[in-house]
This record gives structure tokens, sequence and C-alpha cells, in this order.
């Protein structure tokens, strides 16, 4: 890990017990103030690390985290500074294009919380490839931990990257792994993505689903180091 040192990992907020601070949504605010705050948690987390001294960074994207790193690549091109900044991208369960909303977060937050279980119990069926119940257990209670008024938020306001957005993105290296397994995200899907990024490496994790680093830590780590290696 020492040799990953200039690796920034990013993924959407929310994802287990997060911090009120940087995730809240659930006061009566407008949707201008939602968008303030997720931006401010935003930079503080990503932005500062990446824009300060040094450079050369391999920027890590998970499932719809792949479209935060995508636009943030997209935003450092507009500055010229994508090149300097980013020396690659690692997109893992990544598509060209997400579902954006979904009709159940139209409930009330008290039905959506009574619906949690059953809605990680049928996600984590199509996510997960593995049998190891330590490895479900602990996905589950992740899952359960969301706070269902983050979920709403997130599932009503989240948008796709551009064809733009990814077009800016064309001339950085990146690496895209797939778990052979996904019930999340289709192969097809993420041939799409590849196909707008020529110098993307599309690689499969047989034995995996949507989180191959979680099922087949090892042979990711394997992709990622060779991966870094030969940019």
């Amino acid at each position: 890990m020492a040799e990953w040192s200039r690796t920034v990992e990013a993924s959407h907020f929310g994802r287990g017990p997060t911090r009120p601070e940087a995730t809240s949504f659930k006061t009566r605010t407008s949707r201008a103030q939602n968008a303030n705050m997720f931006a401010r948690a935003w930079k503080c987390c990503i932005f500062d690390p990446i824009l300060g001294p040094g450079g050369g960074f391999e920027v890590v994207g998970h499932s719809f985290g792949s479209h935060l790193v995508l636009r943030l690549g997209a935003m450092l091109a507009d500055t010229m500074l994508a090149g300097d900044t980013i020396a690659g991208l690692i997109l893992l369960g990544a598509a060209k294009q997400f579902p954006e909303g979904h009709p159940i977060f139209r409930l009330p937050v008290f039905v959506l919380q009574w619906l949690q279980p059953s809605l990680t119990k049928a996600f984590l069926q199509m996510a997960l490839a593995s049998n190891d119940p330590e490895l479900i257990q602990q996905e589950t209670d992740g899952c359960n931990a969301n706070p269902m008024y983050m979920c709403k938020a997130y599932y009503r306001q989240v948008r796709n990257v551009s064809d733009d957005e990814i077009a800016k993105c064309r001339s950085l290296p990146s690496l895209l792994i797939r778990g052979g397994q996904d019930g999340i995200v289709s192969a097809s899907d993420v041939e799409a993505l590849a196909v707008a990024m020529p110098l993307a490496q599309m690689k499969t994790v047989a034995n995996a689903g949507h989180v191959p680093m979680l099922e087949e830590p090892g042979k990711v780590a394997e992709l990622i180091d060779e991966f870094i290696k030969s940019i």
C-alpha cells in the first residue's frame, strides 16, 4: 500500500454512518442550499488533496462514485490541470449511465425506513457473488445503517456525467474493473464506457459481483498494481 500513497478514492456520501455535517439533507433547505452543502463537502473531501502540491494521483471511484471521478477529471480538463494532477483513473463497478432516480424514493421517509431491510436484501442479492456469511452480514449492516432520508435525497438528485464530460477524460489512462457476476452493472454497461474512453483498459474479475474489491481483494490489488506500473 505504501506504493499507492498518491491514490485517492471517491464514493458517494451516505455509505453507512457518515458525519451529519457532511451529508445531512434532513432539514427543510432549498435544493440550491443542498447543492451548496454537497459542494462544500465534496471540495473538502476530494478537491483539496488532489489540487495540492505534487500531483500525479491515481483517482479511484466505485459504482456511481466513478461518475464523481469523471466529473472531477472533466472539471480539471477545463482548467488544463487534468494531466498534471491525475495520473490515471481506476473505476470499479462503473457504467456509462446509471439509473437517475427510482419511483420508490418518492415514498415518505418513514415508509422507506420500514422497507429498508427488504431493499437491502434485494440489492445485495444482485450486488454480491460471494456466499461468505461474514461479508454478507458486513454489507447488510452497512446498507441498513444508511439514513433513508439521505438515500431519498441521493436517488432523487443523482445525475449522470454527460457525454461531453466523459470526452474531456479521453486522454487520461483508465482502468475499468467489473465483477463477472455483477447484477447491478452489465458487461455492456461498462463496455459502453470503455468505448468512450480510448485509453481505458477493461478487466473482469470472474468470481465477484458489484464490489470486487471486497470479494476478490487480492485480484483487484494485482490489477491496480499492474495498471499503476504501466502508466
